[in-house]
């Protein structure tokens, strides 16, 4: 209780476990700190952003700016990573066509939901030093340039049912004054499941530019909910871990199963999209522990000095790009820059400059060194939970 209420900052408000909070009187301090934390920042970032200009857009640029987050995605066990079950099996045909592009060099700078939403929302970079809510939300800096903002989210959605993890990953996002700023449209319901998250648009009618937020359940724990039981193709006897039991090994499957389920989730976002002038973006907040290598265990470790075999599983993260048919014959140079970037060393820290850059807004808050598509690209320092530099442990750790 001492550690947690010593905490000013939202970022550390889950690195006390909740069921520490296990009598009401310990439930009721939890609430109010995570208000009054909640509170200041959010008041820290209405005033960074009350008096954005309204911003220009380059002529002929992508209409339609489409960003997926998934949730808990351990790239490595994706056979679009060289994974070696067939998890994958839609977007992998889309990036044998060349129309996908997945980047190999990407990671998370949080293992969680709430402070990765934070960070790659923000303009300001870890290690640009300083407070996230020193920058502005990207989504504000869209709307002023004349998008229209729908954010669908499976997880974060105004409920008064919120967890305090839910309520600390959407706090900001839930203020009027904030959600004014940065959205158009928000769901008030969650989809049935991530397989019809497309059906929360249907009250949304998009403008002449769009920016479109879909925030999935993925393949969050526990894993043999996140897909239909009729989408089951994985079972114990196809993963080749003999030194994990039954159990364990029902646990890989459920995963991988999850992931494949997600592949096809992905797939039908983009089919919605096929006949638009349209760029997708898909990445995930973080990735997961799935009893790979020496750890046995599955979920995330939240140690402040994480291992690198820690690191490999749950902060590097998928990264993908996908056009449109044609967003590729209206923006071939365009496309032809993402195609180049793919082994680009980024962070998604960095997200808000390479968005900005796709959709064509001219504003002082995009830095094009940042942006992995610009060719003024330049790798920056790759920062874990605000001072780890990922890079640095990773090249200490080989052998």
């Amino acid at each position: 209780m001492l550690q947690f209420i010593s905490n000013s900052q939202t970022e550390h408000a889950e690195s006390v476990a909740e069921s520490e909070f296990f009598t009401p009187y310990y439930r009721s301090v939890q609430a109010l700190h995570l208000v009054r934390m909640a509170a200041h920042e959010t008041e820290a970032l209405k005033l960074r952003m009350q008096h954005l200009p309204v911003l220009k857009v380059a002529e002929k640029s992508c209409p339609n700016i489409v960003v997926i987050i998934g949730e808990s995605y351990n790239k490595h066990h994706a056979a679009l990573y060289r994974y070696g079950l067939p998890t994958t099996p839609r977007l992998s045909e889309r990036a044998k066509r060349g129309e996908l592009i997945v980047f190999d060099d990407v990671i998370s700078p949080w293992n969680i939901t709430s402070n990765a939403f934070r960070a790659f929302l923000s303009t300001q970079s870890a290690d640009e030093g300083g407070r996230w809510t020193e920058g502005v939300l990207f989504p504000a800096l869209f709307k002023r340039a004349g998008f229209k903002v729908a954010f669908l989210s499976n997880q974060f959605f105004h409920t008064v049912s919120q967890g305090s993890i839910d309520f600390n990953g959407s706090f900001f996002l839930n203020d009027a004054q904030m959600e004014n700023l940065c959205f158009d449209h928000r769901n008030a319901f969650r989809s049935k499941n991530d397989g019809t998250i497309l059906s929360l648009l249907k009250s949304f009618t998009p403008g002449e530019r769009n920016l479109y937020l879909f925030h999935l359940w993925g393949q969050h724990m526990e894993y043999d909910h996140r897909y239909p039981s009729d989408q089951t193709t994985f079972t114990h006897h196809d993963i080749p871990r003999p030194d994990l039991s039954k159990s364990q090994r029902e646990t890989v499957a459920h995963y991988d199963n999850a992931t494949r389920w997600n592949d096809e989730v992905v797939d039908r976002i983009l089919r919605n999209f096929a006949n638009e002038d349209a760029v997708v973006v898909y990445f995930s907040d973080h990735g997961e522990e799935v009893y790979d290598g020496s750890i046995k265990l599955y979920g995330r470790i939240h140690d402040e000095q994480p291992s690198a075999e820690v690191i490999r599983h749950e902060y590097e993260v998928p990264f993908m790009i996908w056009g449109s048919r044609k967003f590729r014959r209206l923006h071939p140079e365009l496309f032809e820059r993402i195609q180049t970037a793919q082994h680009h060393p980024f962070s998604h820290d960095d997200l808000p400059h390479l968005l900005l850059g796709l959709a064509g807004i001219k504003t002082s808050h995009y830095k094009a060194h940042r942006d992995p598509l610009s060719p003024k690209f330049r790798p920056q320092r790759r920062l874990l939970r605000g001072n780890i530099n990922y890079d640095e442990v990773m090249r200490s750790s080989r052998p």
